[in-house]
């Protein structure tokens, strides 16, 4: 079984496993991490062991692959009940400072959202984490060669990729009869 921590072996950095419900173990090894980073100037990897409660995405449900795992999972209490659980029966919070910075945290997001609303233009360099300079040092500016597909191909992949396999060989779960229906309203947009 091959894991994402396997990158770490390519250049024999070592590798801390933590428990990702655990935020100060969290914490600690992230200090940790950063002190051996800082000492050595090599690589280090963290690896929180921890399992995703939502999907990727809004079409990706865990539970259609793992039904009795993302069963457990949505059994679970979230991190921050776990965690305030912990401090408060410590004495370290009360219930009013868990409401009081669960407020604020709710409301700094709302703040950003009704802002994000006036964002009339978008820059892709703001979202390019990564500097480009050079990219195209190599090639000829006026010469762009062509990596397309026609329309034609697209919407055909595209009506495929919105309709569960025909004739019916088994009962397709209503949540991805929901996310094909979407999908194939999106394609139905896109031939207008």
């Amino acid at each position: 079984m091959h894991m994402g921590i396997d990158l770490g072996r390519c250049v024999d950095a070592p590798v801390f496993h933590v428990n990702g419900d655990d935020p100060e173990a969290v914490a600690h090894v992230a200090r940790l991490a950063l002190e051996y980073r800082c000492r050595f100037k090599k690589d280090v990897v963290l690896d929180f062991v921890c399992y995703r409660r939502f999907g990727h995405s809004e079409e990706d449900e865990p539970a259609f692959t793992q039904p009795f795992m993302y069963k457990k999972v949505r059994s679970m209490a979230p991190i921050d009940q776990i965690y305030g659980a912990k401090l408060k029966a410590e004495g370290v919070v009360t219930d009013a400072d868990i409401a009081g910075w669960e407020k604020e945290y709710v409301d700094t997001l709302n703040k950003h959202f009704e802002l994000a609303k006036s964002v009339t233009k978008l820059s892709i360099m703001d979202w390019i984490d990564t500097p480009w300079t050079g990219f195209f040092e190599s090639r000829d500016p006026n010469i762009i060669k062509e990596t397309g597909i026609s329309e034609t191909t697209l919407m055909t992949i595209a009506k495929h990729f919105a309709k569960a396999p025909d004739p019916y060989a088994f009962e397709v779960h209503k949540g991805i009869t929901r996310i094909l229906a979407a999908r194939e309203k999106m394609v139905q947009l896109l031939l207008r």
